[in-house]
């Protein structure tokens, strides 16, 4: 970095030129760009000194950097994962929700502006009604749109740091059903629903991994000799400003071949045999042979748990959760159960594993010394 009698001008890896200043409030100031020769770099540094002598330096401070929600609409349309794709239409949806509904204090906020105090104030009196996963799901659009920020050269450094922020959950237990609760279930659903219903809780598969699928990605497989239906995981279902869609899987791990208990070969064949004469090619098509919606179903879902006198916290997800638990307890270790869900992370795997009731038989397994 050259030391300059004002302003301070580097150059960077990529062989452009960053200048910077230290502004009358004993902050540091980033130009809102890099530039391509030194001289246009000290140029703009000469123009920022000017308007501090002419005291005109403030009213234009708010030029310096755009505002956050212009800038944090363009990350969401510029961001790429980890393969360098962009972002997923559902990714981009639920990221805009969390700007709009929990960043709005930011919106009108030039980048510069937003400091650690001013996030830890916000932090803070944002979690006061305790939902924490939400508000740490905003924290991390936060922290992300700051650090592109940072990097671009908009400012020095990314004010994000309070500590456990990224991490917070609201620690909402998750209520997995008793087989016998299940079957309950399934018996009180309402009879369009209930062959779906069977099916998410013998297979794991998430909802919109279900609702996705087509009737061609079955098909006859075996377990242990016996005819058994195998399931080719490879779309789910989002639904996209209103209109439902689909789109490939969240990670590549979902992306898998899951076989079925062959109890599930007959209800299935049954299942084919009543669809044999409907246009659509959907394996679980709604009434009118689209996709089923998740809060449709979710009304009759809740409806048949009261019917069923089923703890009413009991949710469509949690029938995941309970062929997770019962694929642990039939033996199966993290990494089955991760191939089995199309799950790779591991502590995404283990909040399947569920506490049961087997403690004499475990104890009855083990074996003794001494």
């Amino acid at each position: 970095m050259e030391r300059r009698r004002f302003g301070h001008v580097r150059q960077l890896p990529s062989g452009r030129w960053q200048a910077s200043y230290a502004g009358p409030d004993g902050d540091r100031y980033l130009a809102p760009h890099t530039f391509t020769k030194k001289r246009d770099a000290e140029k703009w540094i000469q123009r920022e000194e000017g308007l501090i002598e002419r005291g005109e330096w403030f009213q234009q401070q708010t030029d310096h950097t755009p505002l956050f929600r212009d800038f944090c609409e363009e990350f969401i349309n510029t961001q790429t994962t980890r393969d360098g794709s962009l972002l997923k239409p559902t990714t981009k949806q639920l990221y805009r929700t969390l700007l709009t509904v929990h960043l709005s204090r930011f919106h009108q906020t030039p980048l510069h502006e937003i400091d650690t105090p001013t996030v830890r104030k916000w932090w803070a009196e944002s979690i006061t009604d305790q939902k924490l996963t939400s508000r740490s799901r905003a924290y991390k659009l936060l922290s992300a749109t700051l650090a592109r920020a940072a990097d671009d050269g908009l400012i020095t450094h990314n004010p994000c740091t309070i500590k456990g922020a990224h991490s917070a959950v609201t620690g909402r237990e998750i209520v997995v059903p008793t087989i016998d609760e299940v079957q309950r279930i399934i018996d009180h659903m309402n009879p369009r629903y209930k062959m779906f219903t069977m099916f998410l809780a013998n297979s794991g598969l998430r909802f919109g991994e279900a609702a996705a699928l087509e009737r061609d990605d079955l098909v006859m497989d075996a377990v242990n000799g016996a005819p058994a239906w195998k399931v080719s995981v490879n779309k789910t279902t989002a639904l996209i400003e209103g209109v439902m869609t689909t789109q490939v899987p969240k990670s590549k791990a979902s992306i898998r071949s899951v076989k079925l208990k062959p109890e599930m070969t007959s209800p299935l064949i049954e299942h084919l045999r009543d669809l044999a004469e409907r246009e659509t090619s959907l394996l679980f098509p709604n009434a009118s042979d689209g996709y089923i919606r998740n809060d449709v179903f979710t009304n009759s879902f809740r409806r048949a748990l009261k019917n069923a006198d089923v703890d009413p916290r009991v949710t469509p997800h949690s029938l995941r959760h309970f062929a997770g638990s019962e694929y642990g307890r039939a033996g199966a270790n993290v990494a089955e159960l991760s191939r089995f869900l199309g799950d790779s992370s591991k502590d995404s795997v283990l909040r399947y594993l569920h506490s049961t009731d087997r403690g004499d038989d475990l104890l009855g397994g083990m074996r003794h010394v001494g």
